[in-house]
């Protein structure tokens, strides 16, 4: 009696190992496919912004005639240095503006992506812990392997996409999302 109710908390235990796993494993992959299309919205985002750059850089109010007839003849001459310079504070700060889409999208990805690795993490663990959860006999090893397991298995992993290692930032700037785009 003693030997079957140890086997029927192996298999208890296992199955609650693998049924973790499999979870980790589901959400890894639900985390897989958010992160892709977040990287699909970055690529887009980052051509907008190129689109925009080369017509701010290219458009001129003088290009315009019905604009520039608009505006009286004494404000033409008076802040016409004063208008360029209006004017590229103007495109500067729509630039400015626009740039915090692509880096609030940058960082939805890298939480993405930080989370399928944490959820592979958690799974690869948990299989792990199974493997040998399945091959010790002492129940006094298998209750030291499982807390060591379980502590393993649920804290929060390194990933590279989040850090919380002390001197850590975020590079938001452009050439950080190229890099993104470009993997």
């Amino acid at each position: 009696m003693e030997k079957i109710t140890r086997v029927a908390g192996d298999i208890s235990g296992t199955e609650i190992l693998i049924a973790y796993a499999r979870y980790f494993d589901e959400e890894a992959e639900e985390h897989k496919n958010k992160s892709r299309n977040w990287l699909i919205w970055l690529a887009l985002s980052v051509i907008v912004f190129i689109i925009i750059v080369t017509s701010l850089l290219n458009i001129q109010i003088f290009n315009f005639p019905k604009i520039e007839g608009l505006l009286a003849d004494d404000i033409k001459k008076a802040v016409a240095d004063n208008l360029k310079t209006l004017v590229l504070i103007i495109k500067g700060s729509i630039i400015i503006a626009y740039i915090q889409i692509p880096l609030f999208i940058r960082k939805n990805y890298f939480a993405e992506k930080h989370l399928e690795q944490s959820s592979i993490h958690h799974r690869n663990v948990l299989r792990a812990l199974h493997a040998v959860y399945k091959t010790i006999s002492n129940p006094e090893e298998k209750d030291k392997i499982l807390t060591v397991g379980a502590t393993i298995a649920f804290s929060e992993p390194e990933t590279g996409f989040i850090t919380r290692k002390e001197g850590a930032g975020g590079d938001d700037n452009i050439e950080a999302i190229l890099k993104v785009i470009g993997k």
